[in-house]
């Protein structure tokens, strides 16, 4: 009866394996914990389909004025470069501006979480 039940799940298992001598390695600003998230998206341009990693760096210096350590989120090609991310901009409204007094920004962890939302999609 066992050996019934091994054969049946040893046909259903299908393994996923990563290229481990050709990893993709890239590096953020120190202390800002970069690749605490990950996650692959898919950008989709008229003639092309090109993956990327989106890595999340929850106490990274966003650029946000007047805040610290804010988060960030930056767009990693699939390179053996290490250096070659770039911040994506623009995720939190009105980001470009100091906060109002009644507003705190500093920590906000922003990057603590990514997830695509699809090939094509943001």
């Amino acid at each position: 009866m066992i050996k019934i039940i091994w054969a049946i799940m040893a046909q259903t298992v299908v393994g996923f394996n990563l290229e481990p001598r050709i990893a993709i390695v890239k590096t953020g600003n120190p202390g800002s914990y970069f690749g605490y998230s990950v996650a692959q998206h898919q950008v989709v341009d008229r003639n092309s389909l090109n993956s990327i990693a989106l890595v999340g760096a929850p106490k990274d210096d966003s650029g946000q004025p007047g805040t610290k350590r804010s988060g960030n989120v930056w767009q990693c090609p699939l390179t053996q470069s290490r250096t070659d991310c770039t911040q994506i901009r623009g995720i939190v409204p009105g980001s470009s501006v100091p906060p109002r007094a009644d507003e705190i920004r500093d920590d906000q962890w922003l990057g603590g979480a990514v997830s695509s939302q699809g090939p094509g999609e943001r």
